[in-house]
């Protein structure tokens, strides 16, 4: 079987590391003009060269934003919403109010501005 993504823009969120990594290489290596991006400078310097990568908090809409202002007008063809935390990972009544706003900013929230 022969699958191209010749043409096909694609962002990926939480692109340096793991799933989000994998996805990023497999579509680039398939053709596709691939962006991500992920908290770790590091590990996004280590893609291979023509994956465009930006270092951004997706929990924070301000932080997308500019990326989107930069993809949207050349379109954008798949959305892969890979960005997520395991945490908190305790017992509810131990979980703060902090962590569990930190986990639905990511898991959600992040979710929502990357459709949105």
């Amino acid at each position: 079987m022969n699958i191209s993504l010749e043409g096909k823009r694609v962002f990926i969120t939480a692109g340096g590391d793991g799933m989000g990594r994998a996805t990023a290489i497999a579509m680039h290596n398939i053709g596709a003009k691939v962006f991500t991006c992920d908290i770790d400078e590091t590990s996004l310097k280590t893609l291979p060269e023509g994956i465009i990568t930006f270092v951004c908090d997706v929990s924070k809409s301000s932080n997308l934003d500019p990326i989107f202002e930069e993809i949207l007008p050349s379109g954008l063809d798949i959305l892969v919403n890979n960005a997520g935390i395991s945490g908190p990972t305790k017992s509810v009544e131990e979980i703060s109010d902090d962590e569990w706003d930190s986990c639905m900013a990511v898991g959600i929230n992040a979710q929502f501005y990357c459709v949105r």
